[in-house]
């Protein structure tokens, strides 16, 4: 698990600024706009967004049900996406069709014969 990897190496203050984050993003009603400064859109066509605590980005995507799942994370290099972090971007959205095709075959948690 990427993100929670780079998550657990962030300074306390980071994860709690993190944790405020989505705690707000969480607990507005379904459709309300946050601001870019917290969370935008990276990847329109994959609907990829990002938190932005600090110079932190946290890719994510919304699955069936509302579910939020953020999939990888990078430290911001510049004020524009480097090829480092449009590679970060690519993978997230590898991670996000492979979410969908197993959530899809119900093979999420394994075969399900098992």
């Amino acid at each position: 698990m990427p993100a929670y990897d780079y998550y657990r190496d962030l300074p306390e203050a980071d994860q709690d600024r993190l944790d405020s984050m989505i705690r707000y993003f969480c607990d507005r009603p379904y459709g309300t706009l946050l601001p870019k400064t917290m969370y935008r859109i990276e990847d329109p066509a994959n609907k990829i967004y990002a938190f932005k605590p600090r110079d932190e980005r946290f890719f994510n995507f919304t699955a069936e049900g509302g579910v939020v799942i953020i999939t990888n994370a990078y430290h911001k290099h510049a004020r524009k996406m480097t090829k480092k972090d449009l590679d970060a971007l690519a993978l997230s959205v590898q991670y996000r069709d492979d979410y969908i095709r197993r959530f899809k075959g119900a093979t999420y948690y394994g075969d399900p014969g098992n």
